[in-house]
């Protein structure tokens, strides 16, 4: 079977694998991409950047998974067969393995390679207004917050690993646990109360969501103080978690990471549950070791 469709008749035996067929067309057709023909096409990818294996290994996820579907963006080939955009797109099909419907536009002038890409790419936040809800960038912070945590205890503790979720896996995630929704309005609310929230809305709404899993009542109490400070005594764990995380946000020498954020957030939660009267908050970041709530 022929990799071309939506074609006229006389076209149905084009080659796609010829760079003379190919440089002879001209306008949009959708194409079923195997390996193979990837490989061929790549080959003809003379002017591009450098490739990002992870931006490549996440699409191919997608693939793998049956998830990728036609969106109007096209692999474009010139009037000579140059390859002018598509090649992160076209190294994934090698990765998944899986032969893969993509708009391809052909016939486009090399000078016209000079103005792709220019438009603002689409975040998990952009998308997530577009269907409508509201903070929708502290939903999306927080989403993936959650997701990376998660996942990162499912691999057995082995890392606060760089997890980047897609934007299709992140609404997808929001749809299957919309409290994160309602938690994020309250984290938004909190960090506008104050000037010197030592969290942004996307953290406190992803470890407000992940304590509620273990007490909501405690949750609610804990990181509206941290935010706010409201009601916090200076011999309390989340005084000095505060204070902690403040002294990173006022002093742009000290730059914590987000896994030391976490493991220092983790800390003072488990004190907090349990009850423990500490005289200073301490957390040694154990690479490898993902903190975990209780």
């Amino acid at each position: 079977m022929s990799s071309f469709s939506n074609v006229a008749p006389s076209l149905a035996d084009f080659n796609p694998y010829s760079s003379e067929a190919v440089a002879g067309m001209t306008g949009t057709r959708v194409v079923k991409v195997s390996p193979p023909l990837a490989e061929k096409w790549l080959a003809w990818n003379t002017k591009n950047r450098a490739m990002s294996a992870h931006h490549i290994s996440r699409m191919a996820k997608t693939m793998s998974l049956g998830n990728w579907c036609l969106n109007g963006q096209a692999i474009v080939l010139s009037d000579d067969a140059t390859l002018l955009d598509g090649q992160h797109r076209l190294m994934a099909v090698i990765e998944s393995k899986c032969d893969v419907l993509f708009d391809v536009r052909f016939g486009v002038p090399n000078a016209a390679m000079l103005t792709i890409d220019e438009g603002k790419k689409r975040n998990a936040a952009d998308v997530l207004q577009i269907q409508g809800l509201k903070n929708s960038t502290t939903v999306a912070a927080a989403a993936k917050r959650v997701m990376r945590y998660d996942a990162a205890l499912v691999a057995t503790n082995s890392g606060d690993r760089s997890i980047n979720a897609t934007n299709q896996e992140v609404a997808a995630w929001v749809a299957q646990n919309p409290g994160i929704v309602d938690v994020a309005a309250q984290a938004h609310k909190h960090y506008a109360m104050v000037s010197d929230s030592p969290l942004s809305s996307g953290y406190l709404a992803a470890f407000t969501f992940i304590c509620n899993r273990l007490d909501r009542s405690l949750a609610a109490d804990f990181y509206f103080r941290l935010a706010t400070g409201a009601g916090l005594e200076i011999d309390s764990v989340v005084f000095m978690l505060r204070n902690r995380l403040n002294q990173a946000r006022n002093n742009s020498t000290l730059k914590f990471s987000p896994a030391y954020i976490t493991g220092l957030v983790v800390t003072a939660w488990n004190h907090e549950r349990e009850g423990n009267s500490v005289r200073q908050l301490r957390y040694t970041d154990r690479k490898g070791i993902v903190p975990e709530f209780k």
